[in-house]
């Protein structure tokens, strides 16, 4: 179903901007963007339509509450008190505060499903008396609908009620209840709270309601989290759901064409902007760049892995994102300089050398795409002067001396493996087709292959290489070799695994020893572009 709801125009809340959207509309942002006052302004806006679930409730469920007309257990649950209207709802639900109080509305909500639950029940008895209730169309509560979706979201759980006003909850074998084990609902746990009082809040509101979900991720477990929304927008498809939250997962389990990214509030003023998804840029990274208050610097490998780890310690400036391969940062980096939603944040990148000739690195760079002064990441681990650094912290002088030796050995015995992939790559690079070449390029590149000397390039890498080793440079076996394992074998001369090595330097790059802090990074800087 398609709506058009109002919200204040970017940089002038004087003004109203209608959007049009198809059941759900997310709102995400960062921490101080406006988020709660945009949901508060968006309910007061909306009017009677409007029904908000704020992100400052609480879960205290009563063990008993006197029931109440339907009428009076509805003006409560909506207004604060019963009897009272709209224009109370401020000063009673909220205290005067509509994103600064804790609303305490579990009991009114409470006594409206247990009230409508028993009209329910007397409609029911009335149909049946006079033969005319049709068992093939059920005449359901609201409460029982709740009853339904909660133990179908948490299986292992059902719930009970009874006349006297009363919740309770229990473990349950197949369909039945374990014996013994019924409690309160006041014990339940935080999860199993929210989502009773979700389900609720959603199940009673009126017909066509715009319902703003400010966190909608909070207490719950993201598997449960997604089934109980999932089941709440099937269950309310005349509903308008607009979520408001931070994370970012959350957004993308529930964003469909289009979100609103909240950039900023100034107290008066939010700015603001659509974003749509992109083919070239995953939408979780989208989002994720949107939300940076910092730089972004796309690096190659994977989240959690030793670039992302090692950059964010060399570049405490940069929001570091690991992009899997070169190529892929490559992309991700011109698609991100093509939207027009990082124009605040004009994104970098750097990646490893590989075979790069100057002129290569030369126009990436001028796309803010660096490049490494060594071949790959992990050789930056046994730069002789981050070798000198450790020997001396660890108090191990000769660690580096063994370790300069290993290295020198190791690649010894890889010469000519080290050569052919070298070649190898070096074939590889002078091949430019796509899908979307044309046979001119095709037949340019075959050309190129043809007039390739295989010996003459295995040549000159073989003699720098050894040339290298034969005076034990390791700055140059850096800019020539590409084998990982090398910073394994280094760290058993420090007496650590690879792991805790590489930990090791992160850590001093990382200290709050200020001394510490500038010697790793002086052991480093030599073999670092300055991004610009």
């Amino acid at each position: 179903m398609t709506i058009t709801i109002n919200i204040p125009t970017s940089g002038n809340s004087n003004n109203q901007i209608p959007i049009e959207i198809d059941n759900k509309l997310v709102l995400i942002g960062a921490n101080g963007a406006g988020k709660s006052r945009l949901g508060a302004w968006l309910e007061k806006t909306h009017g009677e339509k409007a029904v908000r679930v704020t992100a400052q409730k609480s879960l205290e469920i009563p063990d008993n509450f006197v029931m109440t007309s339907t009428h009076n257990a509805y003006t409560k649950h909506r207004y604060g008190y019963e009897g009272y209207t709209l224009a109370h709802r401020d000063g009673t639900l909220y205290n005067g505060k509509p994103t600064g109080s804790t609303v305490r509305d579990f009991e009114g909500l409470l006594q409206l499903l247990f009230a409508r639950d028993s009209e329910a029940a007397k409609k029911v008895r009335t149909a049946a008396n006079a033969n005319v209730y049709d068992a093939n169309k059920p005449i359901k509560s609201d409460l029982e609908r709740v009853k339904e979706i909660w133990e179908r979201i948490l299986p292992h759980r059902m719930l009970n009620t009874n006349l006297e006003g009363q919740l309770k909850t229990a473990k349950k074998d197949g369909a039945a209840p374990v014996e013994g084990n019924e409690y309160f609902a006041g014990q339940m746990s935080d999860g199993e709270r929210v989502a009773f009082y979700l389900l609720g809040k959603c199940l009673v509101a009126p017909e066509n309601a715009i319902l703003i979900i400010d966190e909608p991720e909070l207490h719950l477990h993201p598997t449960i989290r997604d089934s109980l929304w999932g089941a709440l927008e099937a269950e309310r498809r005349d509903c308008t759901f607009i979520y408001i939250t931070h994370d970012i997962d959350f957004a993308l389990s529930r964003m469909e064409d289009q979100a609103i990214w909240l950039q900023a509030f100034d107290g008066t003023n939010w700015t603001w902007e659509i974003v749509k998804r992109d083919a070239e840029l995953p939408e979780g990274l989208h989002l994720e760049l949107l939300g940076s208050r910092r730089p972004v610097l796309f690096v190659e490998g994977t989240k959690g892995k030793l670039d992302e780890r090692l950059y964010s310690a060399l570049y405490p400036q940069f929001l570091v994102h690991p992009c899997g391969n070169c190529t892929q940062v490559i992309q991700y980096v011109r698609a991100a300089r093509n939207l027009n939603s990082f124009h605040h944040i004009l994104p970098m990148a750097i990646i490893d050398a590989d075979n790069r000739t100057d002129a290569e690195k030369e126009s990436l760079k001028n796309e803010g795409i660096y490049t490494l002064n060594c071949v790959e990441v992990e050789n930056l681990l046994w730069a002789p002067e981050v070798l000198d650094v450790m020997a001396e912290l660890e108090g191990k002088p000769d660690a580096n001396g063994l370790a300069t030796e290993r290295i020198i050995s190791e690649v010894q015995k890889l010469l000519e493996q080290t050569v052919v992939a070298k070649v190898a790559m070096k074939v590889q690079s002078t091949i430019q087709w796509s899908k979307n070449s044309t046979l001119d390029a095709i037949k340019t590149d075959l050309q190129n292959i043809s007039a390739f000397d295989v010996e003459a390039e295995a040549n000159t890498f073989r003699d720098k290489i050894k040339e290298a080793l034969e005076v034990k440079n390791l700055c140059d076996l850096m800019q020539l070799v590409e084998h990982k394992f090398l910073r394994c074998l280094i760290a058993e001369d420090f007496g650590l695994k690879a792991e805790r090595y590489a930990e090791k330097v992160i850590n001093n790059l990382t200290s709050n020893d200020s001394n510490l802090r500038e010697n790793m990074f002086a052991a480093f800087k030599s073999y670092l572009p300055e991004i610009t």
